[in-house]
Formats: C-alpha cells, structure tokens, sequence
C-alpha cells in the first residue's frame, strides 16, 4: 500500500505543477512564485488524506465501510452461529385450534462463515418455509448467551416482504431469513466517518488549490469540485480495490503428488517339458 500512495503522492506533484502553471499564466498572467515546492506541499496534503481514507478501508471490517458516499456500508454485522426457528404449521392444528407451532434448533460449525445450518434432530439443513410450515420467528443464540428474538417482516396478506428480513422488535437490527448467518445494525459512527472522510477529500482539494497554489477562491472552489468528483468517483473505488485483501482467492500450494509406482516381481520362467 505504501508503494501504491507514493505512487499517487508523485502523481499528484506532477498535476498540481503542470495544472497550475498552464491555468494560472492563462487567468493570472504569470504563475505564482515558488510552483515546485508549493506543488509538493499540495500533494502531500491531498494524498496524506487520500493514505489515510484508504487505510481506513483496508483494515475495516468489511468491504467499503467507509466508502464514497455513493457505495458506502454503514452496517455492523454480529455472526451467527446457532438460532431456533419457530414454525407455524397451518394446517396442522393444536387442542386450541390455532395452527401448531414447533421449535427447532440449528447450528453450524463454529468460525465457519459460510456453512451450512443444520438441525440438531434430523441433521437437515435450514429452510425458511415448505408448504407445509412457515418460520415466524428467529430466536438467536448471542455471544454473551442472551436470546434475540427477531420477528418476520410480512405485508397485508401475510406473506414474507421482498427481502425476507426479520426485524428485532425496539431496535434496528434484523436478520436475513434465507441467510441468518449473521446480525446487521446501522452503525451511525461508521456513517458519520464515512461522511466526514468524504467531505475533507473536498476540504484537501479546496485547501491545495485555493491557500497553497494561490488560486482565486472561485477559481480553486471549482477546481475543488471537480477533482474532488474525480477523486470519489475514480480514484478511491480503484485504491479500495486495489489495497483491500481479496475474498475467497487464497490459494494454497500443495506439494506435487509423486504417483506410487507398484513394483511388480518378475514371472517364474514356465519350466521346460522333458524332451522340449
């Protein structure tokens, strides 16, 4: 990553020299003293900011966390590894008359991100409803051994919305239905950095062009806009990309496997007939 942001740190230098001294002979008659050094300054301040919003990025929790404001995740997410799912069986009827309700427990391997939930009685894997049951509630096992109780989301007719959500009553948290393998919760904290490391990506640009390169306030405002687009848009999701580790793509050398040569002993010469 180092490498990368000296990259841009020189790449900055360049634009920084070469713009000012081409647009400020043209608007100001002749460029403003001391260009090298000022241009210097300007590229350290704009790509110490960008350094640290990718930093920022690349030991986050997850993926574009503090993103540009147009692809940026506020959401805390807590994994999930056991949960009971209460089931209504409609047409199966209790002594009540109401549709029979079951719990079952589902677990899967502990650390294991992406396995597969299966049921502590019959060893099948989770599913949210067949035509013979549906789940209504999802009763989450947390770390400090608390019950979350997290309740379908359903619309007019009773049936599940779009997304499948199941919704903590009193907060904002929700599990996926068809994928309860974890707890999401807005994160104002992470939003409100997010934010703010987006606004000072302008505040850099305004600042390098308008107190360091000497433009005219107007002149370095619009400049600001610009590169600060360019920068959010462009820059940024390709340093994200480019810094973040790779999910999913560690590949592992494993040792050539010599095939086992079955050595076969000679067949006995078939003795020879008498008189052959």
């Amino acid at each position: 990553m180092f490498v990368i942001l000296l990259i841009v740190v020189a790449a900055l230098f360049v634009l920084f020299w070469a713009l000012s001294a081409f647009f400020q002979a043209y608007l100001y008659n002749e460029p403003t003293k001391h260009l090298p050094a000022r241009a210097a300054i300007a590229a350290l301040v704009v790509g110490g900011l960008i350094g640290v919003w990718t930093y920022a990025n690349a030991k986050s929790d997850r993926k574009g966390k503090y993103g540009p404001l147009h692809d940026f995740d506020s959401t805390n997410s807590t994994e999930v590894y056991e949960f009971t799912a209460v089931r209504e069986y409609p047409y199966d009827k209790g002594p009540d008359g109401k549709p029979k309700e079951v719990k079952s427990t589902f677990r899967r391997a502990e650390k294991q991100k992406s396995g597969t939930f299966l049921e502590d009685k019959t060893g099948k894997p989770f599913q949210l409803n067949t035509g013979t049951f549906k789940t209504e509630e999802l009763e989450v096992k947390e770390a400090d051994g608390k019950i979350a109780h997290f309740h379908a989301e359903t619309d007019s007719r009773g049936n599940y919305t779009p997304d499948k959500r199941f919704s903590e009553r009193g907060s904002k948290r929700y599990v996926d239905g068809d994928a309860p393998e974890a707890i999401y919760a807005p994160s104002t904290k992470a939003m409100v950095y997010a934010i703010l490391l987006n606004v000072l990506s302008y505040v850099a640009w305004l600042v390098a062009f308008w107190l360091i390169m000497r433009f005219a306030f107007a002149h370095a405002l619009g400049l600001a806009v610009v590169f600060g687009l360019l920068t959010m848009l462009v820059v940024a999701p390709l340093l994200f990309e480019r810094v973040r580790p790779q999910e999913g793509r560690t590949q592992t050398l494993e040792a050539p496997v010599v095939p086992k040569v079955i050595n076969v002993p000679n067949k006995p010469d078939k003795p020879k007939e008498p008189g052959k």
